[in-house]
């Protein structure tokens, strides 16, 4: 399991994670389904994800995801877009 530590308090006034930007930093892990949060968070640092991202896939269950949609149940507040 990988853990992430956030500074939630530094991330004030950052721009907003958003659906399609998360998709970008996790699509590669969808290749072999399904996933744990742990392998998205680690698809996502591999992509070079911003810590404000990370912070929000942390926000996820520790479950299993079949696809990129099973991700929206947790995370409802996310904007598509910008």
């Amino acid at each position: 399991m990988v853990s992430v530590v956030i500074n939630v308090d530094s991330m004030a006034g950052a721009v907003p994670v958003t659906r399609f930007e998360i998709l970008d930093a996790v699509e590669g892990a969808f290749v072999r389904r399904p996933v744990t949060k742990s392998e998205l968070l680690e698809s996502a640092r591999d992509a070079g994800a911003r810590v404000e991202l990370l912070a929000t896939l942390n926000r996820l269950r520790d479950r299993r995801f079949s696809n990129a949609r099973d991700l929206w149940a947790d995370l409802e507040d996310v904007p598509v877009d910008r």
